[in-house]
């Protein structure tokens, strides 16, 4: 049979394999929360997708499997010790706070939430039938599609140059992280999981076009250099940060956005909004041109419309 002709895994099946494996890579030593289905014994060789020969392994452990360490016995030990656990290990526990750049996005309160919106780009959490799940799409410089992760299940094209996962250590406080690279020593993108299972980190290098990008950094998002917001907090928000083209962005009631084309916003709280921050693709290119206002500190910014507070 082709690989063009094998059939889908079943509903219920894979429903069944990500419970069995606790919503994580199989692998104690990894459980990374981003993952594919696996065949134990090779698909080649069965013909058929089977729940007892199924798990969930993430791109490294997959790419392991190659080595001469990487055994189908050794897999099913692994199936036995995460069986064990009395709790299934979701992607996150609860609902996650998710930094942009340390700008903190809350998706409390049983949302669904857009974290962000950047070109074609974007990231949305979502929690369903108990399963909190993760989706996102990430577009590189020449309009391709280099990552897609639906519904916790990851695929990513040729031109991703190498993808790998550090399981995070819980005595000592360090988040698991997930590398994307475009070329050796090039990090296009990183993804960082925190030990507690309620936090993730969003950085990386997002294309916009002309050479135009939007550089998310641990210290704050910028572009060309000049900063755009750090260190503030989204709640409550359709969607957390967006980039757009210009499209009209007041509805009937309103303002449907908090910040617009703004620069140098710190430690200001955004609640209850349609939109968080709103940044158009022009004035990314040339902020000098658009009359804009900058320097925002400390504020609380309510509602839409909204009020200001010191």
């Amino acid at each position: 049979m082709s690989a063009q002709r094998r059939p889908a895994i079943p509903e219920p099946i894979k429903r069944a394999v990500r419970q069995k494996c606790r919503f994580a890579c199989v692998n104690p030593e990894c459980r990374c929360p981003i993952w594919d289905y696996e065949h134990i014994v090779e698909y080649a060789v069965v013909q058929e997708h089977k729940e007892e020969n199924l798990v969930l392994l993430c791109p490294t452990c997959n790419q392991a499997r190659k080595g001469p360490h990487f055994t189908r016995k050794r897999i099913i030990k692994w199936l036995k010790e995460v069986s064990k656990q009395t709790e299934p290990e979701r992607l996150f526990l609860d609902y996650p706070s998710i930094e942009f750049g340390s700008n903190l996005v809350h998706t409390s309160c049983m949302q669904s939430a857009y974290v962000f919106q950047i070109g074609r780009s974007y990231l949305h959490v979502e929690h369903v039938d108990e399963e909190s799940r993760i989706n996102a799409e990430f577009w590189n410089e020449n309009g391709d599609l280099s990552l897609k992760i639906e519904n916790s299940r990851y695929s990513f094209n040729t031109d991703v140059w190498d993808i790998d996962y550090n399981r995070g250590d819980i005595v000592k406080g360090t988040p698991g992280v997930l590398t994307f690279r475009n070329a050796p020593r090039e990090i296009s993108l990183q993804v960082e999981f925190g030990t507690n299972q309620r936090r993730i980190a969003i950085y990386g290098q997002f294309v916009l076009e002309n050479g135009c990008r939007l550089s998310v950094e641990k210290n704050g998002i910028y572009t060309a250099g000049k900063l755009l917001a750090r260190n503030c907090t989204v709640q409550g928000a359709t969607l957390g940060f967006w980039v757009t083209d210009g499209t009209p962005l007041y509805s009937a009631i309103g303002p449907v956005y908090a910040i617009h084309n703004v620069m140098n916003v710190e430690d200001c709280s955004i609640v209850n909004v349609n939109i968080g921050f709103i940044w158009d693709i022009t004035f990314l290119k040339d902020p000098k041109k658009h009359c804009t206002l900058g320097g925002l500190k400390r504020l609380v910014i309510k509602g839409a419309p909204f009020d200001l507070k010191e």
